[in-house]
């Protein structure tokens, strides 16, 4: 299957290293009609929101088009969580054309949160990493972040733990934060 990754999943380190997941294939792909926006709600402080899609009409988003396999996008499911909406659409790539994949869309916008220094760092790391077109590049650093010194360090050390934890199916069980899947 091919996944259209759009936030911090384009860098190898979160994708690759840090998820456990190895790309078949993956291409750089741009997805009309929609923008970046950050709205999916996160933890005040700590991460306050991440990114998401929302459709807009002449807008257009650069991304990774990653083909995993069934395996994988199992994985996947289980670390994005139930906060996302699976969504099935339909981006362009030099290598593969209009071609149809999934991604995930937040299902309760939560707006007028900065996501954080560290989790924007991601994301251009990963669009540096894959050679997307400068100036969206410059478009993600203009994004205002929000940044905490101390506490915004212990976020990354966090997620080396935790995610690895989600992605083999696991829910992570804190009062005022739901993420990862349930299991039976």
């Amino acid at each position: 299957m091919y996944y259209f990754a759009y936030g911090s999943n384009m860098s190898s380190e979160i994708f690759v290293e840090r998820r456990g997941i190895q790309p078949l294939e993956q291409y750089n792909a741009l997805l009309q009609d929609y923008r970046l926006v950050f709205d999916h709600k996160g933890i005040q402080y700590l991460e306050p929101c991440f990114a998401s899609l929302e459709k807009q009409i002449n807008a257009q988003v650069y991304g990774i088009l990653y083909r995993i396999t069934p395996n994988d996008v199992e994985r996947l499911h289980n670390s994005e969580g139930n906060e996302y909406r699976y969504t099935k659409l339909k981006v362009s790539s030099t290598e593969t054309g209009k071609i149809t994949c999934f991604t995930y869309i937040t299902r309760h916008p939560c707006r007028g949160r900065k996501p954080s220094r560290r989790y924007m760092s991601k994301l251009i790391a990963g669009a540096l990493e894959h050679g997307l077109p400068e100036v969206y590049i410059k478009e993600l650093r203009k994004v205002e972040t929000f940044h905490l010194p101390v506490v915004s360090h212990a976020v990354d050390i966090l997620a080396k733990v935790i995610i690895p934890y989600l992605a083999q199916g696991n829910a992570l069980k804190i009062p005022f934060l739901k993420i990862g899947v349930k299991k039976d």
